[in-house]
């Protein structure tokens, strides 16, 4: 795979050199890397001006390459060695699934449940424009379509000049955001993926588990059945999640649901339209079964204005007639997607009926799955808001309807649960329609109302969740249903009283919220109208990777999350219930971030009964999903592993893992050591002059603001600029930092429980990934790179005090992750050690660049300086391949 990248990346490079001589750039060429390393440039400050564009397009094109040659080493290795030896796909899944001693009627049960839920969110951590991502595709196209051994010599030198052309373009179009994206040119990049990508590679998807069911001994006739199998769903956060966002109006949730809908319809009767063209099978040589032929009838009449057209066109073929039809109705909303589901149902089995098997489980079966998947809703949009906006709009409420104690906030717990529950009985409102209670709590019920009116036109199935950000106790939950009640969405019954047509979600995100949530699942559990809300489905909890790993280091955080779900399924447990998580993961390690499989193969036993939701945010949907290929792996991984891993806790006992309790003591001690750098003198100071957080805050990557409420305080600071500006900075600090402290003191005081820990890594998938996600963190920073940051720190005291701290913690944690794996790092970890290897020359060049420029806008705050910063932050997290 070496060698393809290496041969790639350097025929990507002479034409960008190319491409430089030809727009009279030359001076920039000696500055080109020479694969494997770039030109040794002593000093990265004296540089031509466009010197960081030029590290930031070859480290985008790096990337390119080395996304294409993964993927046809996955191809190779899977021609030469068969389905069974790709990690976390299919062909692996079955094979362990066999392992574990169930036979194919086993599992055929199991595969009906897998329901996995990429949920897409514009979290502010892409940091290159919508223009450029699809200059990105184009150009990765080209690089695909070079593959292909067909070529003639005057062919390949034309696939060569389209691809000079993708390069000029990429290096002419600016690359920063100079103005904040509005929430529409958010949503329509997440349209891409929603409308271009997933649709079109679901049958693909499936047509590789049908392969690796075969492969595995399975039969093809257990899977008639569309439903039989796992399937993907897809949820979106976009223009519904208002936590801290003042710009997600009840108009921009509407908007986002009527145009959702819109696009699947659309992407349905177009399916419908290609079908129309598919299925020329005539009744001259086939007689329809007279049930169709009955039905067919029944359309014309029913559309008497296209009826005499379709059969014109179509004579003697009325599956083709059937299609045209089935897709007016589909534009004329005619149809519930339950409807149309049954008439492709129908559709296919006339086609069975005449022996056209074959043709209907090409054709018309991935119809189904389509709409199985999509819906005429495209992805459900959560509504998510904090719990403490919650508070203060119900006090509003309370005061605007002449309410004498309204000061919520100030109440009791048990005060707040007897008051929502006692109004909770009642069928009355608080307000009338037209009063204004006030900012916050109009806010909230015009969502509401919106979403009242979106139901009566769209239907409810866009509509996702409801969640609330900061969930501190049960009242927060039990809020939201007042507020449903408020607004006419609650439903009644005359025996049991109100209940939700929706979910409400807790989000636990802190470390406290975490430890304290069984406890308040428990009570939320108990509650009738929680019950009745979520009968026979099972209930979702959101758990937040981020802020509990800004609270409390790499290590406390996913040991808390970990300690969570099982405490959480056992409470679910015992009231007879299933969960469904929802992951909040990241795009960055330190916030949940990191391979897909190995995140599923670490969940804690028991806690995955085939439905998961996980959210993708970023730079992490590009990543993922920008390319077919891609796109195909990552949705199989998901599924796939999901698969694979609740068959696992499902059928095998669950082991006991002796370093349990210990890690449950590692995790004190390194949120101790990582909360203690926090609250040491100076330490926001340092932080605010050693990173660019100030050039991030001004960049221009996300509709949301940078903080929640505008104050410069670390809690208002939002975990996404705190991870941001650590990784600009090379320090990585969320990555690593308290957990080489509590280890090595286990080293030295407790040989044998750090004996323990060195074997369970090999043998607790939870360990391994904790400890590979933390070399991760800690072997991407650098102290020759963050030490020049920290010159920046105005105050030498301060500087030397933390740099110290810093400096004591990374040599005691590579020195004990080098004793955990008995060997050095470029031996366990050779490929990222090769990854960071090839990118350190070019980003020390732009590390260089960005330290004088930031000691420079610093002093002289001027837009144009701001702009060159931003060019570096996105030179860097190119190099980086993450941002936050």
């Amino acid at each position: 795979m070496d060698q393809k990248i290496q041969l790639d990346y350097q025929y990507l490079l002479e034409c960008l050199k190319e491409v430089l001589e030809e727009i009279g750039q030359q001076d920039l060429i000696p500055y080109l890397p020479k694969y494997p390393s770039l030109s040794p440039i002593v000093n990265g400050k004296n540089l031509p001006q466009k010197t960081p564009e030029l590290i930031s397009l070859c480290f985008q094109l790096l990337n390119m390459v080395e996304e294409n040659a993964a993927a046809q080493y996955r191809r190779k290795q899977e021609t030469g060695d068969g389905f069974t030896k790709l990690s976390g796909l299919w062909g692996q899944s079955l094979t362990k699934a066999k392992e574990y001693g169930l036979s194919h009627d086993d599992i055929l049960p199991i595969l009906k449940e897998i329901e996995c839920e990429p949920v897409l969110t514009a979290h502010p951590t892409e940091a290159k424009r919508a223009s450029v991502l699809e200059i990105h595709r184009d150009l990765y196209l080209l690089l695909v379509k070079k593959e292909n051994t067909i070529w003639t010599d005057l062919e390949r030198e034309t696939i060569r000049q389209e691809i000079k052309v993708q390069l000029e373009r990429l290096w002419r179009t600016g690359e920063i955001l100079l103005q904040k994206p509005d929430i529409t040119s958010e949503r329509k990049n997440i349209e891409h993926y929603l409308k271009n990508v997933f649709p079109n590679v679901l049958h693909e998807l499936d047509q590789r588990f049908f392969q690796a069911w075969k492969h595995s001994g399975g039969s093809h006739e257990d899977l008639s059945d569309p439903k039989s199998l796992p399937i993907i769903r897809f949820g979106n956060w976009i223009g519904g999640d208002r936590d801290g966002h003042p710009f997600v109006t009840s108009e921009i949730t509407k908007e986002t649901l009527t145009l959702f809908c819109q696009y699947a319809r659309e992407i349905h009767k177009n399916k419908c339209v290609e079908l129309t063209q598919f299925l020329s099978l005539s009744d001259r040589i086939q007689s329809p079964p007279k049930e169709f032929l009955d039905r067919l009838e029944s359309w014309h009449i029913e559309h008497q204005e296209i009826s005499l057209d379709v059969k014109k066109r179509n004579p003697n073929e009325p599956w083709r007639q059937y299609c045209s039809l089935l897709a007016e109705k589909i534009k004329k909303k005619n149809i519930s997607i339950e409807e149309y589901l049954g008439h492709l149902i129908f559709l296919r089995e006339s086609l069975n009926s005449i022996g056209a098997r074959k043709i209907a489980n090409h054709c018309v079966f991935p119809l189904e799955r389509l709409a199985l998947s999509i819906g005429f809703h495209l992805a459900k949009t959560d509504i998510r808001q904090n719990s403490h906006y919650h508070s203060i709009a119900i006090e509003q409420i309370l005061k605007a309807s002449g309410t004498y104690e309204w000061n919520y906030r100030e109440w009791t717990e048990e005060k707040k649960i007897r008051f929502i529950l006692s109004e909770l009985q009642s069928q009355r409102p608080f307000l009338l329609p037209e009063v204004d209670p006030g900012k916050e709590a109009s806010n909230i019920l015009n969502t509401y109302r919106s979403l009242r009116s979106c139901i009566s036109e769209l239907g409810i199935s866009g509509i996702g969740s409801f969640i609330v950000s900061m969930t501190q106790n049960i009242s927060d939950l039990l809020l939201v249903y007042l507020f449903l009640k408020e607004a006419n969405l609650l439903e009644f019954h005359e025996e049991k009283g109100f209940f939700s047509p929706f979910q409400v979600v807790p989000l636990f995100e802190t470390i406290e919220d975490l430890e304290r949530s069984p406890e308040i699942l428990d009570a939320y559990l108990k509650q009738d109208i929680v019950k009745n809300s979520f009968a026979n489905q099972s209930l979702q909890i959101m758990l937040g990777y981020s802020d509990s790993n800004k609270d409390g280091g790499i290590f406390a955080s996913q040991w808390n999350l970990y300690a969570t779900e099982t405490k959480l399924t056992e409470i679910a447990n015992q009231h007879k219930v299933k969960l469904k998580f929802f992951h909040g993961r990241g795009g960055s390690i330190s916030r949940g971030g990191g391979k897909t499989h190995k995140f599923l193969d670490a969940l804690p036993h028991g806690t995955l009964n085939g439905k998961i939701r996980v959210t993708v945010q970023g730079e992490s949907i590009s990543q993922q999903y920008a390319n077919k290929i891609t796109a195909i792996y990552n949705l199989e991984l998901f599924l796939a592993t999901t698969t694979k891993v609740t068959i696992r806790h499902k059928w095998n006992e669950k082991k006991k893992h002796p370093a349990y309790p210990i890690l449950e003591s590692l995790s004190h001690k390194t949120k101790k050591t990582y909360t203690n750098l926090l609250h040491t003198e100076g330490f926001l100071t340092f932080f605010s002059q050693a990173t660019p957080i100030d050039v991030i805050e001004n960049s221009k990557i996300g509709s949301r603001p940078s903080r929640r409420t505008g104050q410069r305080t670390f809690q208002d600071l939002r975990a996404i600029p705190w991870v941001f500006s650590w990784s600009q900075s090379r320090f990585h600090l969320p990555n690593w930092f308290g957990v080489g402290s509590a280890l090595y003191e286990l080293s030295q005081n407790n040989k044998e429980d750090f004996h323990i820990i060195k074997e369970e890594i090999r043998e607790w998938h939870f360990l391994n990934y904790v400890i590979k996600n933390i070399e991760t963190g800690i072997y991407s920073s650098s102290p020759n790179i963050y030490t020049l940051y920290a010159d920046l720190v105005e105050d030498s005291k301060t500087r030397k005090q933390i740099l110290s701290l810093i400096n004591e913690e990374y040599k005691k944690t590579m020195d004990v992750l080098s004793q955990l794996r008995g060997k050095e790092i470029q031996y366990v970890r050779p490929s990222l050690m090769e990854t960071l290897s090839l990118r350190e020359p070019g980003l020390t060049i732009l590390h260089e660049k960005q330290i004088d420029w930031l000691r420079n806008w610093r002093n002289n705050q001027t837009e144009e300086m701001l702009q060159d910063l931003l060019v570096t932050v996105n030179a860097i997290a190119s190099g980086l391949r993450t941002t936050g």
